[in-house]
């Protein structure tokens, strides 16, 4: 049988072919947090039990946890395994779902969600593995716009795709219509060529992956990981207290959700290929575009506030209320360059022998970062105002970014190809 190589004689095929399976990555999540809650509440479902369907996320947050046994799985067996298994039992979970009443028996319905979301979040570990070990650390930002790209349209399909489908169609429609997609994938997945381990020098690459290699003989790798956990601060500190905000003052349930879905689209198909340029620019390098995409992100966040604190287009100049979607809409775009120019450094620095756990440890501390840092953003916007609350997140978003242009600083003084997953050279000079 043919199979498909990542080579430069068909690039658009390869980034298509990437994109398709993060598409896969993404819809369940984007069915749980953009399709269900309202599809449940306009079933009068209860707001506890939409709020409960949150935990089917929880898998991408926690998925480090078992990255390493995937990991080891994919370095005896190959990555092509690992990703056509989990999107067959993908495929199945959906099936399942169709006959499911997910309003008479949520909980059920949540704990598939869970499940698949934890498969998917399992296939990711093999993708990027797969991807990275293909591609290397030159082609990380190629990578990561097929990553935005495919979960962008994959949240949209899984979230607004229910809520535009189901009501002509039906639930169970919609949820075998994911599972052929799903073994669609998993047949073109056994279609991809088998990448070439990584090692160190003449050394055979290492046959277990593991947490602790992460560690080792990194000087710097819980900076590293702090950077991942603070990068979207303002993200975090204003996304949910926005949304609030839209509703205090007379936006509509239905326009708060076509807002959050122009923002998110801006953020993964607008953003993120702006950020994919920049970083290409030979001017520029990815941590560069990083820090500065950071802190124009930063200031708009505090424009925001400033004119929420002062009122404009509420009490005075009631004719600028368009303020108040073109400053987070331009902030999402802004937003979406400077967090592709921050993966494209993960991934880089994720090039070694276990890429696939190095990246998942990348994109665990992002998530669980920005969990906890957006559960405490109602504690200060109840305390502040949502004035001052986008003002002080932006100033703590600049700290951030002087904390990663700090410790961007010291990486090249890590020895190239100190341990698995270690930054090499190339790496280190292209983040200076």
């Amino acid at each position: 049988m043919r199979t498909i190589s990542f080579s430069a004689g068909a690039p658009w095929r390869d980034d298509a072919m990437l994109a398709a399976l993060y598409v896969s990555q993404a819809l369940p999540m984007g069915l749980a947090w953009f399709g269900l809650p309202p599809w449940l509440r306009a079933q009068d479902v209860g707001l506890e039990v939409i709020g409960a369907m949150m935990l089917a996320v929880l898998p991408w947050a926690l998925k480090f946890l078992w990255a390493a046994p995937v990991e080891r799985y994919c370095m005896r067996r190959g990555c092509r395994p690992a990703i056509s298994a989990a999107q067959l039992a993908a495929a199945l979970a959906y099936g399942l779902l169709a006959f499911v009443d997910v309003a008479a028996a949520p909980f059920l319905g949540i704990a598939l969600l869970v499940l698949l979301n934890g498969l998917c979040a399992t296939q990711d570990v093999a993708t990027d593995r797969y991807a990275i070990l293909r591609r290397g650390a030159a082609g990380a930002a190629r990578v990561n716009t097929s990553r935005f790209a495919g979960f962008t349209i994959g949240m949209l399909a899984g979230g607004s795709g229910l809520l535009v489908t189901a009501p002509h169609f039906g639930w169970a429609v919609f949820m075998l219509a994911c599972a052929a997609w799903m073994l669609g994938m998993a047949v073109a997945a056994r279609r991809l060529r088998e990448p070439a381990a990584l090692s160190r020098g003449d050394a055979p690459a290492p046959s277990r992956a593991s947490l602790r290699a992460f560690l080792a003989g990194r000087p710097l790798a819980l900076r590293l990981l702090g950077i991942a956990v603070v990068f979207r601060c303002a993200h975090a500190i204003g996304d949910g207290m926005l949304k609030a905000f839209w509703v205090d003052h007379g936006v509509t349930l239905d326009q708060v959700a076509a807002l959050t879905t122009l923002n998110f689209t801006l953020f993964g198909l607008v953003g993120a290929p702006l950020g994919a340029w920049l970083v290409a620019r030979r001017q520029a390098s990815a941590g560069s575009v990083a820090v500065i995409c950071g802190g124009v992100t930063a200031l708009l966040l505090g424009a925001l506030g400033l004119v929420a604190h002062l009122g404009i287009g509420i009490r005075t100049l009631p004719s600028w209320d368009w303020l108040y979607v073109a400053l987070p809409a331009v902030q999402a775009i802004v937003d979406g360059a400077s967090s592709l120019a921050f993966f494209t450094l993960f991934m880089r620095w994720s090039v070694g022998t276990q890429p696939g756990t190095d990246f998942s440890l990348f994109l665990c501390a992002e998530s669980l970062g920005g969990i906890v840092i957006a559960s405490l953003a109602g504690l200060v916007a109840a305390n502040l105002g949502y004035g001052l609350h986008f003002i002080s997140g932006a100033g703590l978003t600049l700290l951030a970014m002087l904390y990663v242009w700090r410790t961007l600083r010291l990486i090249p003084t890590i020895p190239a190809g100190a341990s698995s997953g270690q930054p090499s050279a190339e790496a280190s000079h292209a983040v200076a």
